[in-house]
């Protein structure tokens, strides 16, 4: 049943219609963040500063792109095939790979300092915001662009790599709200290399949900990284 509802949301996939929906995404987003973060908007370069709006900069923004979501995979039906590989792959070596960032992740979070001091406000804030990230930038690009990906491309690989460079072009646009470009160019690079594993995770485990929550781990150790540095040096 996956595979022919695979092949349904395949068929009619066009290029025109993939950049289509990635520049949706990508316009409520920054344009959310932008607009409703206003004059007390903090820099993505300083992300992880204690004065974050969270509500108003991101949650509301990504509720706004996963409504967004909603409506056009309720729409043309992609729900199914959204939460659900068509067929896990048969490259278990990837295990290596995906297990070690799993720990890495996890490790992470949990020794990581500053979370308990930094107010409950904040932790809400910001682990609402992981979670939003987490569960909207893979619904796009380890579901609606991979799979639409995989009508255009005849290889996975290609599909994979097509969806995965969208991820990390997804991110350059951070450039406009207050990120150096130079380290966006590099920030592009990383995250595209990042998404590739969150592939792996779907193709491995069969389904969108590891990918979601170690991409929501790894963006709060992230963050609360950031946090940890802000605070020691003021």
């Amino acid at each position: 049943m996956n595979n022919h509802n695979d092949q349904l949301h395949t068929q009619d996939a066009t290029l025109r219609g993939v950049l289509a929906y990635f520049l949706g995404h990508t316009v409520v987003w920054i344009g959310l963040v932008y607009l409703l973060g206003g004059s007390s908007r903090v820099s993505f370069a300083y992300l992880g500063d204690a004065s974050t709006p969270w509500l108003r900069q991101f949650i509301l923004p990504l509720l706004a792109v996963l409504t967004y979501q909603a409506i056009v995979f309720t729409k043309r039906g992609w729900w199914g095939s959204i939460f659900q590989e068509r067929e896990r792959t048969k490259h278990r070596w990837l295990w290596w790979p995906v297990g070690g960032f799993v720990i890495l992740s996890m490790t992470g979070a949990l020794v990581i300092g500053g979370w308990n001091e930094a107010g409950v406000g904040y932790v809400l804030g910001m682990g609402s915001t992981v979670l939003l990230v987490g569960l909207t930038e893979e619904f796009s690009f380890r579901g609606a662009i991979l799979i639409r990906a995989r009508g255009l491309f005849e290889r996975e690989w290609a599909a994979a790599l097509f969806a995965t460079s969208l991820f990390g072009l997804f991110h350059l646009p951070n450039a406009l709200l207050g990120s150096p470009l130079a380290g966006e160019l590099v920030h592009v690079v990383q995250t595209a290399a990042l998404g590739m594993l969150f592939y792996a995770m779907r193709r491995l485990s069969g389904s969108i949900w590891l990918p979601i929550l170690v991409h929501a781990v790894w963006d709060f150790v992230v963050l609360q990284g950031n946090w940890d540095i802000i605070n020691t040096l003021t």
